[in-house]
């Protein structure tokens, strides 16, 4: 019977090392979620910058179109106005 505390042992240290693997999965599944995260938010932040690009691409043409169209407004109303002094 001298094997017995030998199997105890055994069946002891084999146990540990399945609570150390999965301690040691939790943690690299949180690093993993953690990661992909990270990465989440940065392709987020990649997206909004390149919506926020595109809509101050078509704020600035917007602005720019009514810009001319006032300018040729006031260059009738000046045009008109001498024609009527003439």
């Amino acid at each position: 019977m001298g094997f017995k505390p030998e199997i105890i042992d055994l069946n002891q240290a084999i146990e540990e090392a399945k609570e150390q693997l999965c301690q040691a999965m939790e943690a690299k599944e949180e690093e993993d979620i953690q990661r992909w995260m990270e990465q989440r938010w940065e392709e987020q932040m990649w997206e909004w910058d390149t919506i926020v690009r595109f809509i101050n691409r078509d704020l600035v043409r917007e602005v720019g179109k009514h810009a001319v169209v006032e300018i040729e407004k006031r260059w009738l109303r000046v045009s008109a106005g001498f024609s009527l002094l003439s």
